[in-house]
């Protein structure tokens, strides 16, 4: 695991390029703000927390009000951005420090890759692909 803190809202930090149209790594990263203003795409994690108690359902989050995109919205149970060259276990380490449940890449069900293109509230263009 790296020693990374866990970023909130709209924080700096680099993300690592991914080449459509298939979103293979390029190795290359770039401050994230950056990659929203040149249209960049690049990774993150969105984990899907299904209840099976009654009546089975999905835990969802409600976003902050002072993110930059889709304040106030429900949103994945967890998510988190691959910064740098993260694998998926930063990734989920870091996710377990933001909820408090440690979660384990091979006790989870991969169901595929997710694209998002959203326009934050400065105007970027926010491009990126979601393990899910």
């Amino acid at each position: 695991m790296t020693n990374k803190k866990p970023k909130f809202h709209d924080d700096d930090f680099k993300v690592e390029i991914l080449e459509p149209p298939f979103f293979k790594k390029t190795g290359q990263t770039i401050d994230r703000k950056e990659a929203w203003k040149k249209g960049h795409w690049y990774g993150a994690v969105n984990l899907w927390i299904v209840s099976d108690q009654d009546t089975p359902s999905i835990v969802y989050q409600q976003r902050s009000p002072n993110i930059g995109w889709a304040p106030g919205k429900l949103d994945a149970s967890a998510g988190e951005h691959y910064e740098d060259l993260d694998t998926l276990d930063d990734v989920l380490d870091k996710v377990s420090e933001e909820i408090g449940k440690k979660y384990d890449a091979k006790d989870l069900t991969y169901l595929g890759k997710k694209l998002n293109v959203g326009i934050g509230a400065d105007g970027t263009t926010r491009n990126t692909v979601n393990d899910v």
